[in-house]
């Protein structure tokens, strides 16, 4: 029963397993048995219990080993030996080499920091480990030499002996099981004896040993060397007939060029190059040993021109492609590569550890999970027996017995493994190389001490051999000072061991992304990379408790130093670094930055920042913002934007900036994310001499728990203050506690914006505006609801009514609802109907209308067939009126008119953060009919068609009888930057006709405590398909449903209720950052950098920031901005797993997507930016036609765990964001042009299960470049 439930396919699944395959590919390595899985454990184990000899079987065994004819398959569950086990059941020799091999593996377990003790681990052990005692002195490098010369007969002659073996036999590497091996085995206290592992009487294959001839004596002998073959997934299968063997192991690398049909098995995971340690996924490391170490005439396709490599003709023709209008275009394709068809050998395969999960609930550090791998004991007293017919009978009543259980577990074992493995994907991404990073780290640093010892004992030697050469009283001073020496150089040499632990980085080590891989083994270090460095701090920042810091602080000059060094030079920037510090003494910063200490994250939270670095050729200018809803400026009223100044005309590099912008992973995120790019890409900059920072900070420490340096170790474990009742969607700090501030998330508060659902139906911080409009048809939909709001809302669209009229009787005579009369001697009469009539309101396509902006402009439209324009402003500068919009960012129609005439023009087309340029001029469609002054006010007359020439143009619509203009005048009669600007409307109305006064919608309005200084907005937020924030009605995109954001987090504002009081307590620190930068040299035309653009775009779309509420609404408790949600329904956007709203194993996951387009873009760096604690993953894909869906870039975020006594800036919670990198550094992926319109699609997750969170982002601020 046994063996046939084992090679079930039912059994096979269970184990995670598919029958006959290999068990260690990746994909299968997620889905191991783990200890959580524990009712499908327990019966494997009851039907593997004969072959791991547990009572009752141990008997039936015995006798079916000794008696059954045939081939007998031994499936072995792999347990680790208890001490008992092993002194009962394994000689005396083979006990201390398997002991030994655990202890090995172990060893290099604990090179993992920091794993709770609770935490078990499993891994496939070395080859080292496992491979036979003759040939455990060569390394990985020697055997690869035996594929290059004849084999040592030292080495190799037992296997020649026995057998002959031919040289592709040999260098297949491992083969113990063809050696005849003698080994010492302890049968019983007198005897001693040895055996031989013969090939004639075992098969060995994929988690199966078979026995030709089975005995008792025979596994006895062999069964130590079975396990552990299986314990290293070293499998064989060799046939006794053909005398051949089949390889099923990624380890081993063939003789010669000829792949053999194993290697195309794909059971590699991971490559490692032949001539280097470099290990990554095949393609990177082909291209890795192209770039790096194959000659030139052994490249197949060389340009001679740029120094291209590719591997295939269609590499090639694809470089050209992209060289259209270059000098490669000049001469044919085979003038300009050198062809070689010179094989190499590349590739060397190597084994990856695999993860899985413990059955408790535990993240340790980098979020690996491991599970013990243990033996079983498999030997047994040769003198029981039991009859091959009672074997059968045994074998058939336990089918009997547990058919039913297997097939009624089968379901519930897929379900775990399958959130196993839902719940462990990104953690076991996280491992990464960790392991390897560390072993090189652990070598270089006693590579380093070996090199101390050595300069110790030559000063040993010198001070030896000096005792014997001069006088005593010479020779005491000699040793005074080589003692002084001694101690000189341990100081210095701790100093540098200390710097190299930490990478010569001032955060320590940092963590890289390359495509979808976690954790490369990319070099961060930019010392060891012979990078320079400069630090600067700002100015001093000083909060009270629950207070908002965003302001500019303005220009700061970089060190003198640099800016000397670098007058007339290029600076090319390769990364920076950011913290925040208290600095000693107070008021200083610089003076002595080794007593600089770090202000923890969740005391002070870095919500975002933007810097720059300006130069002598350049300047920042602070302008203002016409749009709140820019998110280029995270909607401040004000901006910076920097501009050259004229003496950048005269400079030698031209093509150089003269000003940087830093700006990516640039929030709670900064400190423990790489900002950073491979050789060769930089940020240049021309002759820097200045640094400027916009932050944006929140102060999160709880007063009681101290806010100065002496307070840094009081109240490590987050200790939450104050929090406002609308922080956490109102649902307040959970039970078990918060490891992070409610307040960070800026919610609005009864100071600012509160909600009434939270606050209740009175309060004055929101409410809700309606808009009323002029609508060119017969009725409204839905009109004004009284007298009083028909007349204000008339006087709010600029109408100046000559009298107010309320029918206090039914008319047929006045439409129903707010009208307005325009009598052709300009009387303006205002009336409100609150019956109904039969009049309809005017839908005449003959309208007038008049606007007046308070900077001295006007403008009078007159519509019929043909639109007359006058447009009125100052004689001595030029004035112009936008239609259609209400700032420059829209990009309007604009008419211009100075002492010349009247233009046409679009404004504000340079893009986001250049909304001010003038913009381009359009083709003409007006006729200027006059242009006069009179007595310092010019009126010029235009006519137009009613429809525009061109998109560009405007076209009048009289069902839109309500136009947002702007105005703006200069200062001469030169059309540049205005002197000032203004908005305004105007309403078209038709004559002797009753022009209808609608309610078109309604807006929140967000107001201080006392319902003043209130403000509201509409979002630019992008429709489906290309964006999901606006159809999944997000609070975030209008000011009706807002709850808390940016909007609520301005500057100096308080994050605490109006009954909350403000803590007098300052905590005061500054923003530090260190730019680490080389020399910019040219070299002909090649360079030595190449400087990196910057693309931004938003998976929010323009929304700026988005909400994430809660998964479910809960009874009693309204979610803001979804006020009305029904219960047991997941919010929008949300997705869940398991017994949803209130089971245990209720999981949820917010997600969000939006579409754009990149043209002709290389990416070399991207960073992504979005908020602890919620922040799940970032990832970036290509969607082209034969790359659809293709992943680019995984962000996964890795949390601190709170162990902040060796790792400060491991704030429980709070995250580091690894940006993704591509070059021919290692351990990255290449870069990859992006042609013309290449889709790109962005996805982002958050957690909700249980909690919410207001103003996340979703930010991808990248770099790269156009060749």
């Amino acid at each position: 029963m046994c063996l046939d439930c084992l090679a079930s396919s039912t059994l096979f699944s269970c184990l995670g397993l598919q029958s006959g395959s290999f068990s260690w590919k990746k994909k299968s390595s997620q889905r191991q048995l783990s200890s959580q899985n524990m009712d499908c454990m327990n019966t494997v184990k009851c039907h593997l219990g004969c072959a791991m000899y547990r009572a009752p079987f141990k008997d039936v065994w015995s006798s079916f080993l000794e008696d059954y004819s045939g081939r007998l398959s031994l499936y072995i569950l792999m347990k680790r030996p208890t001490n008992e086990q092993i002194r009962r059941s394994i000689p005396t020799s083979h006990q201390t080499e398997l002991n030994d091999q655990w202890t090995n593996f172990k060893t290099e377990v604990d090179d993992v920091k920091e794993l709770n003790s609770n935490v078990t681990v499993r891994a496939v052990l070395t080859r080292s480990q496992t491979q036979p005692g003759w040939l455990a002195k060569y390394s990985a490098k020697d055997m690869q030499s035996f594929q290059k010369r004849k084999p040592r007969p030292e080495v190799f002659a037992p296997m020649e002996n026995r057998r002959k073996i031919t040289d592709r036999e040999t260098c297949a590497s491992l083969r113990p099981a063809q050696e005849k091996i003698s080994r010492p085995m302890q049968r019983d206290k007198n005897v001693t004896m040895t055996h031989d592992l013969l090939t004639t009487n075992m098969r060995l294959g994929p988690w199966f040993i078979s026995l030709t001839r089975p005995s008792i004596r025979n596994f006895k002998l062999h069964g130590p060397l079975i396990i552990t073959r299986i314990l290293s997934s070293v499998v064989y299968e060799i046939s006794d007939k053909s005398r051949t063997e089949v390889v099923h192991h990624d380890r081993l690398k063939p003789c010669n060029e000829d792949i053999p049909a194993w290697a195309e098995a794909r059971m590699t995971e991971m490559f490692q190059c032949s001539k280097c340690e470099m290990s990554l996924n095949k393609r990177g490391t082909i291209q890795h040993f192209m770039f790096k170490h194959a000659p030139l005439d052994g490249i197949p396709y060389l340009c001679i021109k740029c120094n291209f490599k590719g591997l295939s003709e269609g590499k090639w023709f694809q470089h050209l492609r992209a060289m259209v209008g270059t000098p490669h275009r000049e001469d044919s394709s085979e003038h300009s590569r050198i062809i070689s068809k010179t094989p190499y050998q590349v590739l060397v395969g190597v084994d990856v550890v695999k993860v899985t999960s413990t059955m408790e609930e535990f993240v340790p550090d980098y979020d690996e999970e491991i599970v013990e791998v243990e033996l079983v004991e498999v030997f047994q007293d040769e003198q029981q027996e039991v009859p091959t017919q009672d074997v059968q009978l045994t074998i058939q009543q336990l089918h009997m017995q547990h058919q039913e259980e297997i097939k009624n577990i089968e379901e519930k074992c897929q379900k775990e493994i399958k959130n196993i493995n839902r719940k462990h994907n990104f953690e076991y991404q996280r491992f990464g190389h960790f392991i390897e990073r560390q072993e090189k780290t652990k070598q270089g640093l006693q590579n380093e001490i070996n090199k101390l010892k050595h300069k110790l004992k030559q000063l040993e030697q010198q001070e030896t051999d000096y005792y014997n050469d001069v006088p005593l009283k010479k020779m005491r001073k000699f040793t005074f000072l080589l003692s002084a020496l001694v101690v000189l150089v341990g100081c210095n040499s701790i100093k540098h061991e200390q710097e190299k632990e930490d990478g010569g980085n001032m955060n320590g080590r940092y963590l890289v992304a390359s495509g979808g891989n976690q954790g490369v083994p990319f070099n961060d270090d930019y010392k060891s990379k012979g990078h320079e460095y400069f630090d600067v701090y700002s100015p001093e920042i000083a909060t009270h408790y629950g207070e908002v810091f965003w302001t500019d602080l303005g220009n700061n000059p970089i060190p003198k130093e640099i800016i000397e060094r670098f007058s007339g030079k290029v600076m090319a920037i390769t990364g920076y670094e950011q913290d925040q510090v208290m600095v000693n003494p107070v008021g200083k910063p610089g003076l002595d930055p080794q007593n600089d200490l770090s202000v923890p994250i969740n005391w002070a939270y870095n919500h975002h920042y933007v810097a720059w670095m300006t130069g002598k050729y350049s300047k920042l200018i602070k302008i203002p913002n016409p749009d709140h809803n820019d998110v280029s400026a995270h909607g401040s009223p004000m901006k910076w934007e920097p501009v050259d100044l004229p003496s950048a005309k005269d400079r030698e590099y031209k093509n150089v900036p003269t000003s940087q912008t830093f700006s990516a992973g640039n929030g709670g995120e900064s400190r423990k994310s790489f900002h950073g790019y491979p050789d060769g890409f930089a940020q240049l900059i021309d002759s820097p001499d200045k640094w400027h920072i916009t932050p944006m900070q929140i102060d999160t420490r709880n007063r009681d728990c101290g806010a100065t340096p002496q307070d840094i170790h009081n109240c490590t474990v987050f200790t939450p203050g104050d929090e406002p009742r609308q922080a956490r969607f109102g649902r307040g700090i959970p039970k078990e506690g918060a490891i992070y501030s409610g307040i960070l998330e800026c919610p609005c508060t009864s100071r600012y914006g509160g909600d009434p659902a939270i606050y209740g139906s009175s309060v004055k911080t929101k409410y809700i505006q309606h808009h009323y409009s002029l609508v060119a048809e017969q009725s409204c939909k839905s009109y004004p609801q009284s007298a009083t709001v028909c007349f204000n809302a008339v006087a709010m669209l600029g109408v100046k009514a000559s009298k107010n009229v309320t029918l206090a009787i039914s008319s047929s005579v006045i439409p129903s609802g707010c009208s307005v009369d325009l009598e052709s001697d300009g009387t303006l009469t205002v009336s409100y109907n609150k019956f109904q009539s039969t009049k309809q309101c005017s839908t005449s396509s003959k309208r007038t209308g008049r606007a007046n902006f308070d900077i001295g402009v006007s403008m009078k439209v007159e519509i019929s067939d043909i639109s007359t324009i006058s447009l009125i402003g100052p004689a001595d500068a030029w004035f112009g009126v936008g239609f259609n919009a209400t700032n420059m960012a829209n990009s309007p129609y604009t008419l211009i008119v100075n002492s010349t005439g009247v233009y046409e023009q679009q404004i504000g087309t340079c893009g986001t953060g250049a909304e001010h340029c003038p913009g381009n001029p359009l083709e003409k469609n007006i006729t200027l009919l006059s242009n006069s002054v009179s007595n310092g006010v010019r009126t010029a007359v235009v006519t137009r068609p009613i429809k525009g020439l061109t998109k560009k143009h405007y076209s009048f619509d009289i069902k839109n009888a309500q136009i947002n203009l702007i105005s703006a005048i200069g200062s001469s009669q030169e059309f540049a930057y205005h002197k000032a600007h203004s908005a305004g409307i105007i309403v078209l109305l038709a004559e002797k006709e009753p022009n209808c006064i609608c309610d078109v919608g309604q807006t929140g309005m967000l107001c201080e405590t006392n319902g003043t200084s209130c403000d509201h907005f509409v979002k630019n937020c992008v429709p489906p398909p290309t964006g999901d924030v606006l159809s999944q009605k997000n609070p975030s995109c209008s000011s009706i449903g807002y709850a808390g954001g940016l909007r609520c987090c301005s500057h100096k504002r308080i994050l605490l209720d109006a009954d909350q009081p403000v803590r007098p307590e300052l905590l005061r620190y500054h923003m530090k950052f260190r730019f680490w930068f080389q020399e910019y040299k040219v070299d002909n035309t090649k360079v030595s950098h190449h400087d990196l653009n910057r693309i931004y775009f938003q998976t929010e779309a323009w929304a700026g920031e988005y909400d994430i509420p809660p998964a479910f609404a809960m009874p009693g408790k309204p979610i803001p901005g979804y006020t009305d949600w029904p219960l047991n329904t997941p919010t929008p956007g949300t997705k869940c797993n398991g017994n949803c709203p209130y089971g245990d194993d209720c999981e949820c996951m917010h997600t969000i997507e939006f579409k754009w387009t990149i043209s002709n873009f290389r990416l070399i760096y991207a960073g992504g930016h979005c908020h602890a604690p919620s922040c799940f993953s970032m990832e970036l894909y290509r969607n082209d036609t034969g790359h659809e869906m293709e992943l680019l870039c995984r962000q996964v975020p890795v949390s601190g765990k709170g162990n902040i006594k060796e790792n400060k800036y491991d704030e429980a919670g709070y995250i580091a964001l690894p940006p993704c990198l591509w070059g021919d550094d290692e351990g990255l992926e290449p870069s990859v042009l992006l042609p013309k319109n290449t889709p790109i699609v962005s996805i982002k997750h958050n957690r909700n299960t249980k909690m919410g969170h207001y103003g996340e982002m979703a930010y991808w601020q990248m770099r790269g470049v156009n060749f």
